[in-house]
Formats: C-alpha cells, structure tokens, sequence
C-alpha cells in the first residue's frame, strides 16, 4: 500500500477577519492525524490581528509555510488562482488539500481523505459532501451533496459544479501538468476539475460532509456582484473553450446563470435553500 503525504493549502488577503481564520486553522491543528505540511499563501498586506494568528499557529505545527506575495493583478484584480498556483508550486506533498480560510474542516478528514487515497491510488481527484451554516456558525443550513462516481460526476459537470470546492483534494504533479488553476475572475476549482476530467484522471466524491462552509447572507451579496457575474462568464467561457460544455450548454449557463445572479437576493437565496441545496 502507498503511504502518500497531504498538504492543506490556503490562501490568505486583505478582508480576512482573524476569527474566521483561528477557526479555519484550529481546525487543521485538530485532526485526528496532522498533515505533512500546511501552506499559506498570503496575498497583499493583511491586518495586525490576522498575522499574530498566523505566527501562533507557525510555533504549534509542524511544516507551516507562511508565503508572502504582493498583491496579484489577475483578472479584474482577481488574484486567487495566482496564489494558489503559487502554493501548489512550492508544496513537496503528494497531494492538495484545499480550505478556504473561512471554513472549518471536520476532525477526520484528512485521516478520511488519507485513507480512502492510499486505498484507491488511481483517484487524482476528491471531494465530498459539505455542510453549510450561517457566518458565525451559530445555524446548519443545509447539506450540499455531489454525485459519489465518476461517471456520474462527468454527466453532473455539464450542468453544475461537481465538487464543492473547499473540500476537494487532488494529486499535486497532476494539477502541475494540467498548468494550474486558470486564470479566470471566477470558478477557478470548476476550470481546474474540468482538465481532470478533460484528460480522464479518476474522481471521486466521498458521501459524507468532511468540511463546514460558512455561508449565509455574504455569499449570495459577492455572487450577485457584477465583479462575479463578469468573472463568470469568464469561466464559461474557458469551459467551453476546453470543450467541456457544447455550445447550447454554453449559451444556456450564460442566460441562466446571468438571470440567477441579478435576482432580488432573498429569492438568490429561496432558489440555493429549495432547489440546489438538500
């Protein structure tokens, strides 16, 4: 049996708030069995209150790499995907585990995760279920669920995400090959496990929620920004162009995605509460 070694990364920038990040990373100081390695990638200049947190957990766990970048002008000033690519670079671990730093990862999940690759070495590609709950925590929303085999997760993609990105973990060398996340001002994780698919590397998703995503209000006011709407079609756009979508599924999510997204935000959030959520 391979043993193979895992690497929580994340990234880090100006709008971070300390306390969602002391969650997040208390969360990866509590696993049942410790990462390889964790990195950071810190983009910009951050506040005084989330650097102290980050130094604290840079003298209680093994193998954290804080990495400093200037602010990324990608896309519409959209730096994410320069970051992360920048981590996966500088990561000596087999595979990548990604957290936004908002999010809290179950106990078990890197010992699931682990477990679950070094039995099924084939997989390149991994995600599982989330739970979603309100900004401070304090209410379970709903349960996001993502089709469990690959073949099911390639007819799913052609019309939604089949990962939910926070929980998904992959194989660091074949993110390399495939060039990295895109550069697009959105849905960099769905572009990303398109080429996955594209070059059929085997996926996977684990039906059990391995990681907790704060949601609520805040999520549905950045989606409904024009800066999101702009950057989605962006990655529509680069969907289609690796020929992941046909050109009527192309034509579709423009429209369809377009009209949910300028939507008075209270029925934004009736149609993910009723309809995309379980």
């Amino acid at each position: 049996m391979s043993d193979f070694t895992f690497c929580f990364l994340l990234s880090v920038y100006a709008n971070e708030t300390s306390s969602n990040l002391e969650d997040c990373l208390s969360s990866i100081f509590s696993q049942t069995l410790r990462p390889d390695e964790v990195v950071v990638v810190v983009e910009g200049e951050i506040s005084s209150e989330v650097k102290s947190v980050l130094n604290k957990y840079a003298q209680i766990l093994k193998n954290f790499n804080i990495c400093n970048l200037p602010k990324q002008f990608g896309p519409m000033d959209y730096g994410l995907p320069s970051c992360l690519n920048y981590g996966i670079s500088i990561s000596r671990s087999d595979y990548i585990v990604r957290i936004d730093s908002d999010d809290i990862n179950s106990p078990t999940r890197l010992e699931v995760i682990k477990k679950f690759i070094n039995q099924n070495p084939s997989v390149k590609l991994l995600g599982s279920s989330i739970c979603e709950y309100s900004e401070n925590f304090s209410k379970k929303l709903k349960m996001r669920a993502v089709p469990e085999f690959h073949n099911d997760i390639l007819r799913y993609s052609a019309w939604r995400n089949p990962f939910n990105g926070p929980s998904v973990a992959f194989d660091r060398l074949a993110a390399v090959k495939l060039g990295g996340y895109p550069q697009v001002a959105s849905n960099e994780d769905f572009c990303l496990w398109a080429s996955f698919i594209k070059f059929n590397l085997l996926t996977y998703n684990i039906q059990e929620p391995l990681v907790f995503m704060r949601a609520g209000a805040s999520i549905i006011r950045r989606r409904s920004s024009f800066r999101y709407i702009f950057g989605e079609w962006q990655s529509l756009r680069y969907l289609f162009g690796i020929s992941h979508f046909t050109f009527t599924q192309y034509i579709f999510h423009i429209f369809f995605r377009t009209f949910i997204r300028i939507l008075p935000k209270s029925i934004i959030n009736s149609v993910y509460v009723n309809f995309l959520r379980k």
